[in-house]
């Protein structure tokens, strides 16, 4: 996997990761379960802020999180050479 891929899919990761998050802390009563989506969202938060000023469509999803919006940041992913802007934030080691 190119490091171009390894970028588009961190984001598009984050992007799903956000949208479960703001659901699930919705609709949970644990605090524990809430804490844990709240640093989910933290993190996925900070990838998005990333690349909001060049794709609108991540704005859209900051400002609603929701599969349409989801599947709309990731198909603008699309062609997107984002291993700049995500080299300090991907994962250094893989299982």
């Amino acid at each position: 996997m190119t490091s171009t891929e390894l970028a588009r899919l961190y984001a598009v990761g984050q992007a799903a990761s956000f949208v479960y998050a703001s659901k699930a802390i919705k609709k949970a009563g644990d605090e524990a379960y809430i804490a844990e989506q709240k640093i989910r969202i933290a993190t996925a938060i900070i990838a998005l802020t990333a690349v909001q000023d060049s794709l609108v469509e991540a704005k859209a999803l900051l400002a609603e999180p929701s599969e349409e919006n989801g599947r709309k940041f990731a198909n603008a992913l699309v062609g997107q050479d984002l291993t700049e802007v995500f080299a300090g934030m991907l994962p250094k080691t893989y299982r």
